[in-house]
């Protein structure tokens, strides 16, 4: 897992497809379209709005064949980080959509909280485990981009 400020996203030497989405999202307006599409070399990118939610609702999730590269274009929400292997499975691998589910450990603070805002990117390799969308304070919401970086490119 890879958290940081997008001004710093150079220091990391990430392979090519990392540096499609960095350059895509600088690109952005606030005002990009809610959507999904292609950016070559096998990186999809997603953009929704949602509501965040309480953390005790949310389901640590983790990727196969992904990297998920998570930036806020507007709001703030908090992702938890869980390390490998510390979680148990609740909903089996879905090979069609990339993501299986883990029951969260009880207490969450035996999680870390990311706090994501704009500015922010945090990168979740398949090892890692993380719960996107948690509030920070009551329900708010967030514009996200979400790449999907092709474990075979890396």
């Amino acid at each position: 897992m890879i958290f940081d400020t997008i001004i710093n996203y150079e220091r990391y030497k990430l392979a090519k497809p990392f540096e499609l989405a960095f350059e895509h999202y600088l690109s952005l307006s606030i005002d990009a379209p809610i959507g999904s599409m292609e950016l070559g070399g096998g990186v999809k990118a997603a953009i929704a709005e949602y509501m965040t939610k309480p953390a005790d609702t949310a389901m640590p999730e983790a990727h196969r064949n992904y990297v998920d590269i998570q930036i806020l274009l507007a709001g703030e929400e908090l992702i938890g980080w869980y390390p490998e292997g510390m979680l148990s499975v609740k909903k089996t691998y879905d090979a069609a959509n990339d993501i299986e589910f883990y029951k969260q450990q009880q207490p969450l603070h035996s999680s870390c909280f990311l706090p994501m805002q704009t500015g922010y990117f945090a990168i979740f390799y398949p090892w890692d485990l993380h719960m996107p969308q948690i509030s920070v304070s009551g329900s708010a919401q967030v514009k996200k981009i979400v790449y999907k970086i092709p474990v075979e490119s890396i």
